[in-house]
């Protein structure tokens, strides 16, 4: 993902391009790139998701995706930042936070897949999120496509499926990397 900037405006935007040896038709790496497109335009109304700008293909069939710059900090590098462990009180609202970008997301029928601290920008003051790379999100259908998306087979995991309840991992989430080391450890003092 790259620096940009809008010509006229000079806005700041990020620009995301697919290698062009994974830009082949039928490439998988393609088939996410472009819908990864598809939904975020689909998803652009909704406050929290890395906004749309354009997207497309340059001369030399090379994909491209143009994207708000989010100037906030992910979560990893939140969590990196503080050896300790953040506040109790504070992690409780960024995972609130997080869980209401969801909400809309799922009700109109998207799993994003691949929520991790790496893909969760966490603005300040005011609190706020941004849900980055949408490559991995499908949207579900009812019936099996919901079955797909959420379901656990003999109490493993199908590697082929994800929980629509990700967002319960990230108050548990790497840190130092140790997969099961809580977000915050420090209690909040009243």
């Amino acid at each position: 993902v790259y620096l940009g900037e809008t010509s006229g405006t000079g806005r700041k935007v990020a620009v995301k391009f697919l290698h062009p040896e994974l830009s082949a038709d039928d490439s998988s790496s393609r088939e996410r790139f472009e819908r990864e497109m598809r939904v975020l335009q689909d998803l652009k109304a909704f406050r929290g998701i890395v906004q749309f700008e354009d997207g497309g293909k340059i001369e030399n069939g090379q994909m491209f995706l143009v994207m708000e710059y989010v100037a906030a900090p992910t979560l990893d590098k939140i969590i990196s930042d503080n050896s300790n462990g953040l506040v109790q009180i504070r992690a409780i609202q960024i995972v609130v936070e997080i869980l209401s970008v969801l909400e809309p997301i799922h009700h109109r029928r998207f799993v994003h897949r691949d929520l991790k601290p790496h893909n969760i920008c966490v603005y300040d003051e005011p609190l706020a999120v941004r849900l980055l790379d949408f490559g991995l999100s499908k949207p579900y259908m009812e019936g099996l496509g919901y079955e797909k998306v959420t379901r656990r087979m003999q109490g493993k995991r199908d590697p082929g499926v994800t929980s629509l309840h990700g967002g319960g991992t990230i108050p548990s989430t790497k840190r130092s990397g140790c997969p099961n080391r809580p977000l915050f450890l420090r209690h909040h003092s009243v």
